[in-house]
This record gives structure tokens, C-alpha cells and sequence, in this order.
């Protein structure tokens, strides 16, 4: 019932889902292809742009998808490099 309120129509609420579901492909892919990536690399590349997406979709409308996308795949690809802890022993 609040999500009927909140979104009234229908298309964009399939737009808003399809644009949800489009976050989790980067961290998907890179999960099965890629050799060095972390749990953690992935749950924030899902997370950060699932946050980014849901506050920012009502203000720029449909072309947040573009944004949330990019941010993931940012997210995989820097996040151990950046987060990465450097065993001294």
C-alpha cells in the first residue's frame, strides 16, 4: 500500500525495479570472472548505489540508472585497492 502511494505508476515503478535489479549485474560478474575480489567489495558495490539509486531517482528521474551503474562497477574495481590492508608480517 505505501509503495501505491509513493509510486503511483506503474512503468516507473517497473523502471525503478529493472534499475535495482541492473545494480546487483556488476557484482554478479565479477563474483564468477574475477580472481581478486572481496566479499566486501561486492556487498558495497550493492549497496552504495542501491542507497544512491532510491534517493536520487525521484530527483533526476529515469537517467539514474546511469549514475547507480557506473558507481557499482567504480565500487568492484577500486574498493581493494583503495580498502586494502597491507600484512606486515
Amino acid at each position: 500500500m505505501m509503495i501505491a502511494i509513493v509510486i503511483p505508476d506503474i512503468v516507473t515503478l517497473s523502471l525503478l525495479c529493472s534499475y535495482l535489479a541492473l545494480i546487483f549485474v556488476p557484482a554478479v560478474i565479477a563474483g564468477f570472472y574475477a580472481p581478486k575480489v572481496s566479499a566486501n567489495a561486492s556487498f558495497y558495490s550493492i549497496l552504495i548505489p542501491a542507497i544512491i539509486l532510491l534517493s536520487l531517482y525521484f530527483v533526476i528521474g529515469k537517467n539514474t540508472f546511469i549514475i547507480s551503474t557506473l558507481l557499482s562497477i567504480i565500487i568492484i574495481i577500486c574498493y581493494d585497492r583503495v580498502f586494502k590492508k597491507n600484512k606486515i608480517a
